[in-house]
Parts: C-alpha cells; structure tokens; sequence
C-alpha cells in the first residue's frame, strides 16, 4: 500500500476524534533550519566509537562527521546533570539533545553514578510538594547572595523517579517546579497528561524560565535546544500520518482506542444506572 493510500486509511479511522496537535508547534521560535537534518539520508560511523548512527551517538555524546560544525551549539546560563535511571535506553532519551547541543554545559549520569550537590548553589528539578517557581527560587537564591549554579534533571518515567530520589545525594536540595507546559513528545506515558514533559522540554523550559526570571525577558537564546526535538516530532507526524499515535491527540490524557472504548462503555452503564448522563470527557476532567 503506498504512503498517499496509508495515510488516507488512517486520516479517514480518526477523522471522528478530536482534532490533532499541531504540525509544527515550535514554528514561532528562534530553532536552526533542519535543512542539514533533512539531507542526512545514511547512517555514518560515529567518530569516536565507530558504531552506526544517524545523527549523533548516544553513548559518545557527539553527531556524526556529516552534522559536526553545523548544527548549533548552545550556552545555558547554569550548569546542567541529567541523572538517567539504569532502565532507561540511551537511544530513545531526549536528554541526549542536550549534551549534544550543550557539551560545555550538559553533563549525562546514569544512576547510581551520581555526584555529590552542594545545597547552597544546586536546584532539583521536580515537582515535589515543596517546590517552589523558578523565578521564586531564583530570587531565594539571589536574595541569600548564593549564585545558582547547577540545575539538577531526572530522566526516567513518573514511576522510576521514587528511586533516584531516595539517593542520599539529592536529599536536602532545593525543588523547583517549571510553569504548566503541554509535552510534544511522541512517546506518551501511558494515563500520564500532557503536563509531563520529555526531558529536554523540562531542560528547555527550565533555562528559559530562569532567563525571564533575571531580565525580564526573553530573546531565544536557548530555543535551539529543542532543535533535534523539533525536527523528529515533525517527522514522526509526518511519517505516522498523525492520527495514529494517540501523542498527537488533543485529548488530556492519552488513553489507548482499546481503553476509551472500554471507558465509554462503563460511562453509559453508569449514566443508565443513575441517571447522571456524565460524559466520558467529563468524567476524565473531574476533581
């Protein structure tokens, strides 16, 4: 079956669903032309371990001969770790964008290779309880005369993190949590909303956050971190024809076809049984 035809099949499967994300959600920021991206066609040696790759390797940290000196090089304004969970495959993780793009700036750990923080000058990126803003814990730190240094990441599913954190080595620092921000990665966390962000969109977010915080504004300095990210979400929607990944959904929370099936099912029983005739949409968005 040729593409044109494939595509169509599917356009026409999901054409009763919600409407999709968009096809180029990053087009009004300041992202390098991909055109360097689009003309790799083959697979090339990595130049330090020789192994194939596409772009860049994952494990060397570095793009192929063809990408070196032409693709952007990114300085963030802190120093950043990515602690990866042993669960974790180098090959699928966007936190390798980073220390590609970010090499002076990016350091990769894999658990429980972690280093030792120094409270006064590290933040964890992380949603706990006591988290506070960016731009609040900037100041915190600003107003104690700390100098913020070091940005600490997690990369690993909501369901790894307990782990990583328990370490004695990020006990006791200070967590921030970035603004709402809705993920593009193609890679959903099954039941997970849209909230939860790959990676490199945390990393990306975070640096941005903390620029609007100390100049009150910002000029897109460090959109290209999403350069890589960006050029792979176009292509999966192009080559996926959307509909068929429920990641390029509209819907708050991703749920396999075989699931919503199921949950509209149990809704009308439910609607039959009392007499409420709440909708499964609406069920999913209550308190």
């Amino acid at each position: 079956m040729s593409l044109a035809k494939r595509e169509a099949g599917l356009t026409t499967e999901y054409s009763d669903m919600t409407s999709l994300q968009p096809a180029e959600p990053f087009k009004h920021l300041n992202i390098s032309s991909a055109e360097v991206l689009e003309r790799l066609t083959e697979r090339s040696p990595c130049p330090k371990c020789h192994k194939s790759r596409m772009y860049f390797c994952y494990n060397c940290l570095v793009p192929v001969d063809a990408l070196t000196g032409k693709i952007p090089y990114v300085p963030l304004p802190v120093e950043v770790e990515i602690v990866k969970h042993p669960g974790e495959t180098n090959g699928k993780s966007t936190a390798v964008h980073a220390a590609v793009l970010a090499p002076d700036d990016v350091t990769l750990r894999t658990y429980p290779d972690v280093g030792s923080y120094d409270p006064d000058e590290t933040v964890l990126v992380f949603p706990d309880s006591s988290a506070g803003s960016v731009a609040d814990v900037s100041a915190e730190f600003a107003a104690a005369g700390r100098p913020l240094r070091r940005a600490l990441f997690l990369d690993c599913t909501w369901n790894q993190c307990r782990r990583l954190l328990d370490s004695d080595q990020l006990r006791g620092l200070r967590c921030v949590q970035l603004r709402e921000h809705e993920t593009r990665f193609w890679r959903y966390q099954r039941g997970k909303p849209r909230t939860h962000l790959a990676t490199i969109e945390a990393v990306y977010y975070f640096v941005r956050e903390l620029q609007e915080s100390r100049h009150d504004t910002y000029g897109g300095e460090f959109d290209d971190l999403l350069f890589f990210f960006d050029h792979f979400y176009r292509t999966v929607f192009r080559s996926r024809a959307a509909g068929s990944l429920w990641a390029y959904r509209t819907e708050d929370t991703w749920v396999r076809p075989s699931e919503r099936e199921r949950q509209n099912s149990d809704s009308e029983e439910a609607g039959g049984r009392d007499g409420s005739g709440v909708t499964n949409g609406q069920l999913e968005r209550a308190p």
